[in-house]
């Protein structure tokens, strides 16, 4: 009986390995054609959307000063006129409490949340989350990414290990992106393809 546990737990694991392995090799066939920083972005958040299901989704990007900015998001179930403000006014907080993890930060309520974002954790009152830092090889942070939802629908595990996935190619693209266009115009300021004026 303890064999039989053994060899399930091995399988199970080798399955999610596997699993990782297909999802990285899928998005980064798909990411790695894009050199423009827009398109990545949506077909980033398109690709999560397919495999963690309808969520609210914000990528925040760092600019020359230090700063986040909300760069790309998703309104699932936020109110139409105070979304965008919702997830702008996060910019002041999720990039701050995640850029420097190496791993996926999973919140199922109000708790966690407030534990991480403080009292910017209200603003997420009533839902689960799942962020996630991207760096480069030299462990700079290029992009934060925050996912959220109600409650009743929690992420699975099969969605946060999606994410797993995801991040590490995405922060190797967007790497990419900065390493072409720097080429062109080495004094940009916003991930080297924004200035500050631009928002």
């Amino acid at each position: 009986g303890e064999m039989c546990d053994d060899l399930v737990k091995a399988y199970e694991q080798i399955a999610s390995q596997m699993e990782r392995v297909r999802v990285a090799s899928e998005f980064g066939a798909i990411a790695r054609q894009e050199l423009e920083l827009e398109e990545l972005l949506r077909i980033s958040l398109e690709y999560i959307l397919a495999k963690v299901g309808s969520t609210n989704a914000a990528l925040y990007l760092p600019a020359s000063s230090g700063e986040y900015s909300l760069s790309a998001y998703v309104n699932f179930d936020c109110p139409r006129d105070s979304g965008e403000t919702m997830m702008e006014h996060l910019a002041d907080a999720v990039p701050a409490a995640l850029e420097d993890r190496q791993d996926i930060a999973l919140l199922s309520d109000d708790d966690e949340l407030t534990a991480l974002l403080g009292e910017h954790g209200r603003w997420l009152s009533g839902h689960t989350g799942v962020g996630f830092a991207c760096h480069d090889e030299q462990g700079e942070c290029l992009a934060v990414a925050m996912l959220f939802r109600d409650q009743r629908h929690p992420f699975t595990d099969e969605a946060v290990q999606a994410l797993e996935a995801i991040g590490p190619v995405l922060a190797e693209q967007l790497s990419r992106i900065v390493r072409v266009h720097c080429r062109h115009e080495p004094m940009a300021d916003d991930l080297g393809l924004y200035g500050d004026e631009d928002g």
